[in-house]
């Protein structure tokens, strides 16, 4: 795996270690496919060539390239509690400064034809409807895409739940309890009930906060896709099925766990959640803030993450 040094949050770009040539790279008129991985300690950004030659890399460490969120390992973790989150602003940022150090290496991002990524499974995401306008509003002139969803209160929980937290024991066995066994939790879904699953996390957070306070319940990979879009993206099926919430057989949302999710709303919620998609879906092309502000082409398009 390609590495880059680290640096403060001033984005100054990192030197960086590649296979490919400068002199090569200059040549290189192809083209282009960019992914990118959003995980637990660290943002990475990977080009590569129509014969998979990496030909551009950068990585974002969370702890040390973003202090002020004051993560450690990517983490707030409560040893008392079980709970764990990270800060979803966090990886926000985090995907635009990979970007940017790809653009201080000379990236031609023109000829990049496609874009996708992976996002650490489990982790859950809070879309405010004023997030929701302004992604679709994103601007060079007014900001980062981090300084606008933070100005626009785009999260209606600012701390995402992720897969190391261990605080929602209840709620699986609540689910276990309402399917009648642990096996047939696992028949409906391809698992037992886990806590690290978004389902239980959903489902606390909309027993406290209710259906009204946000305008989309999506995953770390859907977060990805969303912002490259500049509009929220689905859930595509590979990550949906480590939710406890889609019907393995079907890849659509179980309906009675729909409804342990939000009992007597599942219609509603279901509208939260949008529908699941295939993992190799064109979701669209790249929102006209990346094109302004790296050069990208307006043709670009967006694979679902997963």
């Amino acid at each position: 795996r390609i590495q880059t040094q680290t640096q403060t949050h001033t984005h100054t770009h990192p030197s960086v270690v590649l296979p490919t040539s400068r002199a090569k790279m200059a040549e290189q008129k192809g083209e282009l496919f960019l992914g990118f991985d959003i995980s637990t300690q660290s943002c990475k950004a990977l080009v590569v060539d129509s014969t998979l030659n990496v030909v551009y890399s950068s990585r974002v460490h969370f702890d040390s390239d973003l202090p002020h969120y004051k993560t450690v390992d990517g983490t707030h973790r409560d040893s008392a509690t079980g709970r764990a989150t990270s800060p979803t602003l966090m990886w926000v940022e985090a995907l635009e400064l990979a970007l940017e150090r790809l653009q201080a290496q000379r990236c031609p991002f023109d000829q990049i034809v496609a874009v996708s990524g992976s996002g650490q499974q489990h982790g859950s995401v809070y879309w405010s409807q004023s997030g929701v306008d302004a992604l679709s509003n994103l601007s060079p002139e007014a900001g980062s895409v981090a300084d606008q969803l933070r100005t626009a209160g785009a999260f209606a929980c600012l701390d995402s739940p992720i897969w190391m937290d261990t605080s929602t024991a209840a709620s699986c066995q609540e689910l276990t309890t309402l399917a009648g066994d642990a096996l047939t939790v696992a028949d409906w879904t391809g698992s037992t009930a886990q806590e690290r699953f978004s389902v239980h996390h959903f489902r606390r957070f909309l027993a406290e906060k209710g259906l009204n306070s946000v305008a989309n319940l999506s995953l770390v990979s859907s977060l990805g896709a969303s912002l490259l879009l500049g509009a929220v993206a689905p859930t595509d099926i590979s990550d949906a099925a480590g939710m406890n919430l889609m019907d393995i057989r079907t890849k659509q949302w179980h309906p009675r766990l729909l409804e342990f999710l939000a009992p007597g709303a599942a219609d509603r919620v279901k509208d939260l959640l949008g529908e699941p998609c295939d993992c190799w879906k064109r979701l669209g092309t790249v929102h006209n803030y990346w094109v302004q502000r790296f050069g990208f082409s307006n043709g670009c398009s967006v694979i679902a993450w997963s």
